[in-house]
Protein backbone atom coordinates (compact mmCIF):
# COMPACT_ATOMS: atom_id res chain seq x y z
CA UNK A 1 0.00 0.00 0.00
CA UNK A 2 1.17 3.65 -1.11
CA UNK A 3 2.81 4.87 2.33
CA UNK A 4 1.06 8.92 1.35
CA UNK A 5 -2.12 7.43 1.73
CA UNK A 6 -1.94 6.13 5.56
CA UNK A 7 0.14 9.23 5.92
CA UNK A 8 -2.86 11.64 4.96
CA UNK A 9 -5.16 9.73 7.11
CA UNK A 10 -3.20 10.53 10.10
CA UNK A 11 -2.61 13.87 9.42
CA UNK A 12 -6.31 14.64 8.08
CA UNK A 13 -9.46 11.89 9.10
CA UNK A 14 -11.65 14.01 8.81
CA UNK A 15 -11.61 13.52 4.96
CA UNK A 16 -12.35 10.14 5.36
CA UNK A 17 -15.31 8.28 5.49
CA UNK A 18 -15.38 5.73 8.19
CA UNK A 19 -15.14 2.54 6.63
CA UNK A 20 -12.81 3.62 3.91
CA UNK A 21 -10.81 4.33 7.71
CA UNK A 22 -10.96 1.47 9.00
CA UNK A 23 -10.06 -0.25 5.47
CA UNK A 24 -7.51 1.46 4.70
CA UNK A 25 -5.63 0.75 8.38
CA UNK A 26 -7.30 -2.73 8.22
CA UNK A 27 -5.14 -3.52 5.26
CA UNK A 28 -1.89 -0.84 6.42
CA UNK A 29 -1.83 -3.41 9.36
CA UNK A 30 -2.23 -6.41 7.54
CA UNK A 31 0.78 -5.83 4.91
CA UNK A 32 2.84 -4.51 7.63
CA UNK A 33 2.21 -6.14 10.91
CA UNK A 34 0.79 -9.83 8.97
CA UNK A 35 -2.42 -9.40 11.15
CA UNK A 36 -5.27 -10.59 9.47
CA UNK A 37 -9.12 -10.40 10.44
CA UNK A 38 -10.00 -9.76 13.90
CA UNK A 39 -6.53 -9.62 15.12
CA UNK A 40 -6.61 -6.28 13.98
CA UNK A 41 -9.32 -4.73 16.22
CA UNK A 42 -8.13 -6.70 18.95
CA UNK A 43 -4.78 -5.41 19.18
CA UNK A 44 -4.15 -2.25 17.14
CA UNK A 45 -7.99 -0.54 16.26
CA UNK A 46 -10.07 0.40 18.99
CA UNK A 47 -13.56 2.64 18.91
CA UNK A 48 -14.33 5.13 21.35
CA UNK A 49 -17.68 6.72 22.29
CA UNK A 50 -18.01 10.97 21.41
CA UNK A 51 -18.50 13.69 24.33
CA UNK A 52 -19.08 16.31 22.37
CA UNK A 53 -22.25 17.90 21.67
CA UNK A 54 -21.92 19.74 18.74
CA UNK A 55 -22.55 18.76 15.01
CA UNK A 56 -19.85 16.40 13.63
CA UNK A 57 -18.53 17.78 10.67
CA UNK A 58 -17.60 14.19 9.21
CA UNK A 59 -17.88 10.72 10.06
CA UNK A 60 -14.72 10.17 11.95
CA UNK A 61 -15.11 12.43 15.25
CA UNK A 62 -11.52 12.02 16.39
CA UNK A 63 -8.42 10.07 15.35
CA UNK A 64 -5.49 9.37 18.14
CA UNK A 65 -2.16 7.68 18.30
CA UNK A 66 -1.06 5.68 20.83
CA UNK A 67 2.76 4.90 20.81
CA UNK A 68 4.60 2.65 22.58
CA UNK A 69 7.24 3.97 25.33
CA UNK A 70 10.60 4.68 23.25
CA UNK A 71 13.55 3.33 24.58
CA UNK A 72 16.72 4.99 25.06
CA UNK A 73 18.25 2.41 22.58
CA UNK A 74 15.67 2.00 20.15
CA UNK A 75 16.79 4.02 16.98
CA UNK A 76 14.35 7.38 16.04
CA UNK A 77 11.31 6.89 13.62
CA UNK A 78 13.19 8.33 10.09
CA UNK A 79 9.86 9.47 8.37
CA UNK A 80 6.80 12.07 9.46
CA UNK A 81 4.63 8.48 9.79
CA UNK A 82 5.07 6.21 12.61
CA UNK A 83 5.93 2.95 12.53
CA UNK A 84 3.11 -0.48 12.49
CA UNK A 85 5.98 -1.79 15.28
CA UNK A 86 5.76 1.63 17.87
CA UNK A 87 2.14 1.95 17.75
CA UNK A 88 0.10 0.65 20.96
CA UNK A 89 -3.11 1.18 20.34
CA UNK A 90 -4.92 3.43 17.39
CA UNK A 91 -8.29 4.81 19.44
CA UNK A 92 -11.17 6.14 16.34
CA UNK A 93 -13.91 7.96 17.62
CA UNK A 94 -16.97 7.38 14.82
CA UNK A 95 -19.38 10.62 15.03
CA UNK A 96 -22.37 8.47 13.67
CA UNK A 97 -23.14 5.66 16.52
CA UNK A 98 -22.31 5.40 20.20
CA UNK A 99 -23.75 5.14 23.35
CA UNK A 100 -22.64 8.81 24.11
CA UNK A 101 -22.30 12.25 22.48
CA UNK A 102 -25.05 14.17 20.65
CA UNK A 103 -26.34 11.32 18.93
CA UNK A 104 -25.74 8.66 21.80
CA UNK A 105 -28.04 5.94 22.53
CA UNK A 106 -27.79 6.87 26.07
CA UNK A 107 -29.82 10.19 28.02
CA UNK A 108 -27.56 13.29 27.51
CA UNK A 109 -27.39 13.53 31.58
CA UNK A 110 -24.81 10.46 30.65
CA UNK A 111 -22.97 12.43 28.51
CA UNK A 112 -22.50 15.59 30.62
CA UNK A 113 -21.87 13.35 33.73
CA UNK A 114 -18.77 11.55 32.20
CA UNK A 115 -17.17 14.76 30.59
CA UNK A 116 -17.25 16.43 33.77
CA UNK A 117 -15.45 13.61 35.63
CA UNK A 118 -13.00 13.69 32.63
CA UNK A 119 -12.42 17.18 32.65
CA UNK A 120 -12.67 18.28 36.50
CA UNK A 121 -11.73 14.91 38.06
CA UNK A 122 -9.22 13.28 35.26
CA UNK A 123 -11.62 10.02 35.94
CA UNK A 124 -11.61 8.46 32.32
CA UNK A 125 -13.20 5.15 34.02
CA UNK A 126 -16.80 5.40 33.28
CA UNK A 127 -16.69 5.93 29.56
CA UNK A 128 -13.96 3.27 28.91
CA UNK A 129 -16.76 0.68 30.11
CA UNK A 130 -19.07 2.08 27.99
CA UNK A 131 -15.91 2.04 25.08
CA UNK A 132 -15.84 -1.93 25.93
CA UNK A 133 -19.55 -2.18 24.40
CA UNK A 134 -18.92 -0.11 21.76
CA UNK A 135 -16.09 -1.48 20.42
CA UNK A 136 -18.00 -4.93 20.14
CA UNK A 137 -20.65 -3.12 18.01
CA UNK A 138 -18.70 -1.39 15.58
CA UNK A 139 -16.48 -4.16 14.48
CA UNK A 140 -19.68 -6.28 14.46
CA UNK A 141 -21.34 -3.74 12.22
CA UNK A 142 -17.96 -3.03 10.11
CA UNK A 143 -17.91 -6.77 9.51
CA UNK A 144 -21.46 -6.96 8.26
CA UNK A 145 -20.83 -4.05 5.86
CA UNK A 146 -17.81 -5.72 4.31
CA UNK A 147 -19.18 -9.19 4.38
CA UNK A 148 -22.06 -8.77 1.47
CA UNK A 149 -19.24 -6.19 -0.81
CA UNK A 150 -17.48 -9.22 -2.83
CA UNK A 151 -14.88 -6.53 -4.20
CA UNK A 152 -13.81 -5.76 -0.62
CA UNK A 153 -13.54 -9.16 0.45
CA UNK A 154 -11.34 -9.84 -2.18
CA UNK A 155 -8.61 -7.94 -0.61
CA UNK A 156 -8.69 -9.80 2.42
CA UNK A 157 -8.42 -14.07 1.03
CA UNK A 158 -9.35 -13.87 -2.88
CA UNK A 159 -8.14 -17.26 -3.31
CA UNK A 160 -10.15 -18.79 -0.53
CA UNK A 161 -13.22 -16.49 -0.38
CA UNK A 162 -14.21 -14.10 -3.39
CA UNK A 163 -12.63 -16.69 -6.41
CA UNK A 164 -14.35 -19.73 -5.59
CA UNK A 165 -17.26 -18.20 -5.82
CA UNK A 166 -16.96 -16.45 -9.50
CA UNK A 167 -15.65 -19.64 -10.52
CA UNK A 168 -18.83 -21.53 -9.69
CA UNK A 169 -20.77 -20.18 -12.42
CA UNK A 170 -18.36 -21.73 -14.99
CA UNK A 171 -18.50 -25.09 -12.75
CA UNK A 172 -14.91 -24.64 -11.65
CA UNK A 173 -15.92 -23.87 -7.92
CA UNK A 174 -15.10 -27.45 -6.57
CA UNK A 175 -11.70 -27.77 -4.83
CA UNK A 176 -10.98 -30.64 -7.54
CA UNK A 177 -11.16 -28.58 -9.53
CA UNK A 178 -8.96 -26.22 -8.33
CA UNK A 179 -4.98 -25.01 -10.49
CA UNK A 180 -6.00 -27.74 -13.09
CA UNK A 181 -4.81 -25.51 -15.81
CA UNK A 182 -1.07 -24.82 -14.39
CA UNK A 183 0.36 -28.05 -14.04
CA UNK A 184 3.26 -27.26 -16.43
CA UNK A 185 4.90 -23.86 -17.86
CA UNK A 186 2.23 -21.66 -19.13
CA UNK A 187 -0.80 -22.68 -17.63
CA UNK A 188 -4.20 -20.84 -17.42
CA UNK A 189 -4.57 -19.27 -13.46
CA UNK A 190 -7.92 -19.34 -11.87
CA UNK A 191 -7.87 -16.02 -11.75
CA UNK A 192 -7.76 -15.70 -15.48
CA UNK A 193 -10.56 -18.35 -15.85
CA UNK A 194 -12.57 -16.43 -13.19
CA UNK A 195 -12.63 -13.29 -15.21
CA UNK A 196 -14.00 -15.40 -18.53
CA UNK A 197 -16.23 -16.86 -15.98
CA UNK A 198 -19.73 -15.45 -17.52
CA UNK A 199 -18.77 -16.64 -21.12
CA UNK A 200 -17.50 -19.95 -20.11
CA UNK A 201 -20.56 -20.94 -19.11
CA UNK A 202 -22.58 -20.44 -22.18
CA UNK A 203 -22.75 -23.88 -23.99
CA UNK A 204 -22.21 -24.00 -26.92
CA UNK A 205 -19.45 -21.75 -27.32
CA UNK A 206 -20.03 -19.62 -30.22
CA UNK A 207 -17.20 -18.41 -32.78
CA UNK A 208 -17.42 -14.92 -31.18
CA UNK A 209 -17.22 -16.04 -27.80
CA UNK A 210 -14.18 -17.77 -28.79
CA UNK A 211 -11.96 -15.09 -30.43
CA UNK A 212 -13.02 -12.51 -27.20
CA UNK A 213 -11.71 -14.56 -24.99
CA UNK A 214 -8.52 -15.68 -27.16
CA UNK A 215 -7.76 -11.74 -27.76
CA UNK A 216 -8.86 -10.65 -24.13
CA UNK A 217 -6.36 -12.90 -23.02
CA UNK A 218 -3.36 -12.67 -25.42
CA UNK A 219 -3.21 -9.39 -25.95
CA UNK A 220 -3.73 -10.03 -29.64
CA UNK A 221 -6.18 -9.77 -32.53
CA UNK A 222 -7.68 -13.09 -32.87
CA UNK A 223 -9.40 -14.12 -36.13
CA UNK A 224 -11.57 -17.75 -36.68
CA UNK A 225 -12.85 -19.34 -39.59
CA UNK A 226 -15.07 -21.92 -39.00
CA UNK A 227 -15.84 -25.66 -41.44
CA UNK A 228 -12.14 -25.90 -42.37
CA UNK A 229 -12.40 -28.61 -44.66
CA UNK A 230 -9.74 -31.49 -44.69
CA UNK A 231 -9.24 -35.21 -45.68
CA UNK A 232 -9.66 -37.73 -43.03
CA UNK A 233 -8.07 -41.11 -43.35
CA UNK A 234 -10.85 -43.96 -41.90
CA UNK A 235 -9.66 -46.56 -39.66
CA UNK A 236 -9.73 -50.61 -41.79
CA UNK A 237 -12.87 -51.28 -39.74
CA UNK A 238 -14.93 -48.52 -40.72
CA UNK A 239 -14.15 -48.64 -44.52
CA UNK A 240 -16.56 -50.62 -46.69
CA UNK A 241 -15.22 -53.92 -47.70
CA UNK A 242 -16.88 -56.77 -49.42
CA UNK A 243 -18.22 -59.60 -47.24
CA UNK A 244 -18.48 -57.60 -44.21
CA UNK A 245 -22.12 -56.52 -43.23
CA UNK A 246 -23.88 -52.96 -42.31
CA UNK A 247 -22.77 -51.28 -45.40
CA UNK A 248 -26.33 -50.25 -46.82
CA UNK A 249 -26.31 -47.72 -49.44
CA UNK A 250 -27.22 -44.78 -48.27
CA UNK A 251 -26.59 -45.51 -44.84
CA UNK A 252 -23.05 -46.60 -43.75
CA UNK A 253 -21.62 -47.23 -47.34
CA UNK A 254 -18.56 -45.36 -47.48
CA UNK A 255 -16.23 -45.29 -50.70
CA UNK A 256 -12.57 -45.09 -50.76
CA UNK A 257 -10.25 -44.67 -47.74
CA UNK A 258 -10.56 -41.29 -46.77
CA UNK A 259 -13.49 -38.72 -45.97
CA UNK A 260 -13.62 -35.13 -46.63
CA UNK A 261 -14.92 -32.94 -43.60
CA UNK A 262 -15.71 -29.26 -42.69
CA UNK A 263 -16.97 -29.80 -39.31
CA UNK A 264 -14.20 -30.82 -37.57
CA UNK A 265 -11.70 -28.40 -37.73
CA UNK A 266 -11.08 -24.40 -37.48
CA UNK A 267 -8.53 -22.04 -38.43
CA UNK A 268 -7.51 -19.52 -36.06
CA UNK A 269 -5.26 -16.44 -37.32
CA UNK A 270 -3.25 -14.58 -34.51
CA UNK A 271 -1.63 -11.37 -34.82
CA UNK A 272 0.00 -9.21 -36.14
CA UNK A 273 2.37 -9.53 -33.19
CA UNK A 274 5.81 -8.33 -32.32
CA UNK A 275 8.60 -10.76 -32.49
CA UNK A 276 8.85 -12.10 -29.11
CA UNK A 277 5.07 -12.62 -28.71
CA UNK A 278 5.79 -14.32 -31.87
CA UNK A 279 7.85 -16.65 -30.41
CA UNK A 280 5.51 -17.67 -27.26
CA UNK A 281 3.27 -19.05 -29.75
CA UNK A 282 5.95 -21.47 -31.58
CA UNK A 283 5.49 -25.45 -30.70
CA UNK A 284 6.25 -26.17 -27.04
CA UNK A 285 6.22 -22.36 -25.90
CA UNK A 286 3.93 -20.86 -23.56
CA UNK A 287 1.69 -19.32 -25.26
CA UNK A 288 1.09 -22.48 -27.45
CA UNK A 289 0.68 -24.82 -24.39
CA UNK A 290 -2.26 -22.13 -22.54
CA UNK A 291 -3.85 -21.88 -26.10
CA UNK A 292 -4.33 -25.51 -26.20
CA UNK A 293 -5.35 -25.67 -22.34
CA UNK A 294 -7.96 -22.01 -23.50
CA UNK A 295 -9.11 -24.25 -26.37
CA UNK A 296 -9.75 -27.51 -24.49
CA UNK A 297 -11.87 -26.04 -21.54
CA UNK A 298 -14.14 -23.85 -24.56
CA UNK A 299 -14.59 -26.34 -27.17
CA UNK A 300 -13.91 -29.53 -25.71
CA UNK A 301 -11.54 -32.07 -27.29
CA UNK A 302 -13.45 -33.18 -30.55
CA UNK A 303 -12.42 -30.45 -32.75
CA UNK A 304 -8.98 -29.63 -33.88
CA UNK A 305 -7.71 -26.18 -35.04
CA UNK A 306 -5.20 -24.71 -37.52
CA UNK A 307 -3.21 -21.93 -35.69
CA UNK A 308 -1.58 -19.16 -38.00
CA UNK A 309 0.66 -16.70 -37.03
CA UNK A 310 1.08 -13.15 -38.37
CA UNK A 311 4.18 -11.37 -37.60
CA UNK A 312 4.26 -7.47 -37.83
CA UNK A 313 5.99 -5.87 -40.62
CA UNK A 314 8.59 -4.12 -38.59
CA UNK A 315 9.51 -7.26 -36.54
CA UNK A 316 10.12 -9.36 -40.20
CA UNK A 317 14.28 -10.01 -40.51
CA UNK A 318 15.63 -10.51 -43.52
CA UNK A 319 17.62 -13.12 -44.41
CA UNK A 320 21.55 -12.61 -43.98
CA UNK A 321 24.71 -14.37 -44.25
CA UNK A 322 25.65 -15.73 -40.61
CA UNK A 323 22.42 -14.84 -39.18
CA UNK A 324 19.31 -16.94 -37.29
CA UNK A 325 16.49 -15.40 -39.09
CA UNK A 326 15.88 -18.24 -41.49
CA UNK A 327 16.70 -21.74 -40.36
CA UNK A 328 15.97 -25.03 -41.45
CA UNK A 329 13.88 -23.57 -44.37
CA UNK A 330 11.20 -21.56 -42.49
CA UNK A 331 12.08 -17.99 -42.10
CA UNK A 332 11.75 -16.29 -38.36
CA UNK A 333 10.05 -19.77 -37.38
CA UNK A 334 12.51 -22.41 -36.03
CA UNK A 335 14.89 -20.72 -33.16
CA UNK A 336 18.29 -23.06 -32.08
CA UNK A 337 17.60 -24.81 -28.96
CA UNK A 338 16.45 -28.23 -28.09
CA UNK A 339 13.30 -29.49 -29.98
CA UNK A 340 9.88 -28.19 -29.25
CA UNK A 341 6.64 -30.69 -28.80
CA UNK A 342 4.02 -29.49 -31.07
CA UNK A 343 0.48 -29.93 -29.22
CA UNK A 344 -2.02 -32.70 -30.51
CA UNK A 345 -4.84 -30.87 -31.09
CA UNK A 346 -3.13 -27.84 -32.54
CA UNK A 347 -2.05 -27.53 -36.57
CA UNK A 348 0.16 -25.46 -37.90
CA UNK A 349 -1.35 -23.27 -41.00
CA UNK A 350 1.91 -23.75 -43.18
CA UNK A 351 2.74 -26.56 -44.62
CA UNK A 352 6.50 -28.19 -42.92
CA UNK A 353 9.22 -28.27 -45.70
CA UNK A 354 9.59 -31.36 -47.65
CA UNK A 355 13.39 -32.77 -47.72
CA UNK A 356 15.02 -32.26 -50.92
CA UNK A 357 12.92 -29.38 -51.75
CA UNK A 358 12.74 -27.06 -55.26
CA UNK A 359 16.69 -26.35 -55.88
CA UNK A 360 17.98 -24.57 -58.87
CA UNK A 361 17.24 -26.07 -62.44
CA UNK A 362 20.19 -26.33 -64.61
CA UNK A 363 19.00 -26.23 -68.42
CA UNK A 364 20.59 -28.85 -70.40
CA UNK A 365 22.07 -28.15 -73.98
CA UNK A 366 19.80 -31.48 -75.25
CA UNK A 367 15.78 -31.05 -76.35
CA UNK A 368 15.78 -34.56 -75.70
CA UNK A 369 17.35 -34.42 -72.41
CA UNK A 370 15.32 -33.70 -69.23
CA UNK A 371 15.68 -31.06 -66.54
CA UNK A 372 18.50 -32.29 -63.48
CA UNK A 373 17.55 -31.14 -60.15
CA UNK A 374 14.23 -30.15 -60.63
CA UNK A 375 11.48 -31.66 -58.52
CA UNK A 376 8.54 -33.32 -60.48
CA UNK A 377 4.75 -32.32 -59.82
CA UNK A 378 3.51 -35.90 -59.40
CA UNK A 379 6.87 -38.11 -58.42
CA UNK A 380 5.21 -41.12 -59.67
CA UNK A 381 5.18 -39.92 -63.40
CA UNK A 382 8.17 -39.99 -66.23
CA UNK A 383 8.77 -37.30 -68.39
CA UNK A 384 7.95 -37.47 -72.03
CA UNK A 385 10.35 -37.79 -74.77
CA UNK A 386 10.72 -35.07 -76.83
CA UNK A 387 9.43 -37.24 -79.57
CA UNK A 388 5.96 -38.08 -77.79
CA UNK A 389 5.64 -34.05 -77.14
CA UNK A 390 6.62 -33.26 -80.81
CA UNK A 391 3.12 -35.87 -82.03
CA UNK A 392 1.21 -34.84 -79.70
CA UNK A 393 1.32 -31.13 -80.36
CA UNK A 394 0.75 -32.32 -84.02
CA UNK A 395 -2.43 -33.98 -83.51
CA UNK A 396 -3.26 -31.03 -81.47
CA UNK A 397 -2.40 -28.75 -84.58
CA UNK A 398 -4.65 -31.08 -86.83
CA UNK A 399 -8.03 -31.53 -84.74
CA UNK A 400 -7.85 -27.13 -84.06
CA UNK A 401 -5.88 -26.01 -87.58
CA UNK A 402 -7.37 -22.46 -87.57
CA UNK A 403 -7.95 -20.11 -84.63
CA UNK A 404 -11.64 -19.64 -84.64
CA UNK A 405 -12.43 -23.11 -83.18
CA UNK A 406 -16.02 -23.10 -82.01
CA UNK A 407 -15.28 -25.11 -78.73
CA UNK A 408 -12.34 -23.60 -77.79
CA UNK A 409 -10.76 -19.93 -77.27
CA UNK A 410 -9.60 -18.06 -80.37
CA UNK A 411 -6.03 -17.97 -79.26
CA UNK A 412 -5.70 -22.03 -78.74
CA UNK A 413 -4.62 -22.68 -82.47
CA UNK A 414 -2.27 -19.54 -82.49
CA UNK A 415 -0.75 -21.30 -78.94
CA UNK A 416 -0.37 -24.79 -80.34
CA UNK A 417 1.38 -23.45 -83.42
CA UNK A 418 3.92 -21.04 -80.79
CA UNK A 419 4.51 -24.80 -79.06
CA UNK A 420 5.26 -26.33 -82.07
CA UNK A 421 7.74 -23.74 -83.06
CA UNK A 422 9.45 -23.69 -79.22
CA UNK A 423 10.19 -27.03 -79.95
CA UNK A 424 11.66 -26.86 -83.05
CA UNK A 425 8.79 -28.27 -85.58
CA UNK A 426 7.00 -26.09 -88.11
CA UNK A 427 3.15 -26.83 -87.75
CA UNK A 428 2.51 -27.27 -91.51
CA UNK A 429 5.07 -30.12 -91.24
CA UNK A 430 3.48 -31.59 -88.35
CA UNK A 431 -0.07 -31.26 -90.27
CA UNK A 432 1.49 -32.88 -93.18
CA UNK A 433 2.86 -35.79 -91.30
CA UNK A 434 -0.53 -36.72 -89.27
CA UNK A 435 -2.39 -36.23 -92.67
CA UNK A 436 0.00 -38.59 -94.20
CA UNK A 437 -0.25 -41.50 -91.62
Amino acid sequence: MNQSVIQRLFSRPERYGFFQAVRLLHRWFSQQERLHGPAVFEQKLKFRNALSMSFPASEVAAFDVKLHPRDDDSPPNPGPLPRPQDIARLEMTPAFMGLLGAGGALPLFYTELFSRRETYERDFAGRAFLDIFLHRSVVLFYQAWRKHRLAIRFEDDPKHQFLPLVLSLAGLGHPALRDRLRAREGGVSDFALAHFAGLLQQRPVSATTLRRVLASYFGVPVQVEQFVGRWFTLPRENQTQLGLGGAGLGKGAVTGQRIWQRDLRMRLTLGPMSAERFRRFLPGGPGALALEELLTLLCGTTLEFEVKLALQAQAVQGTSLGGTSALRGRPGTSLPGPARATPKRLHSAVPPPQRGGVRAATRPGSRDQPLQGRQHPHPGAQREPARAVRARVAHRLLRHPQPTHPQCPPAAGLAHRRKAQAIGLPWQQALRQVQAR
